[in-house]
């Protein structure tokens, strides 16, 4: 049986429609953005945990309490702010695993106000240690 050309575009518009429906579609390249960007390594000679004077930078661990993160800079509770401060990583930057020792540079917000409490450090760079 011969079938006529506007039975078979009929059936190839169907047939594609189906194919949409059901997620038949090519997969995209992964796109560069979409990919993480490892967190780089830091080169200078820093404690395992410390600070500068005037918190210019920040060394210690990652600590994560939902949906805050921080870093325990100093395992004193006698040290400025209990050694313990939230971190502000800028969003599209990586953000270290709970657990990871790293190395911040950044300003020292004292008065700053948000969900995971004062002082906040608003991160500029951050690096594995």
């Amino acid at each position: 049986m011969i079938r006529s050309r506007p039975q078979v575009v009929t059936h190839a518009v169907c047939l594609g429609v189906l194919c949409l429906l059901a997620g038949c579609t090519r997969a995209a390249p992964p796109n560069a953005a979409s990919r993480p960007v490892p967190i780089p390594v830091a080169t200078g000679d820093y404690p395992l945990y410390g600070h500068a004077a005037d918190f210019s930078w920040l060394a210690g661990r990652v600590v994560e309490n939902f949906p805050c993160t921080y870093l325990r800079f100093s395992p004193a509770a006698r040290a400025p702010f209990g050694g313990l401060v939230p971190i502000d990583v800028p969003a599209g930057d990586s953000h270290p695993p709970a657990g990871d020792f790293v190395v911040v540079r950044g300003v020292l917000e004292p008065y700053a106000l948000d969900a995971c409490g004062s002082p906040a450090y608003r991160v500029s760079s951050l690096e594995e240690h």
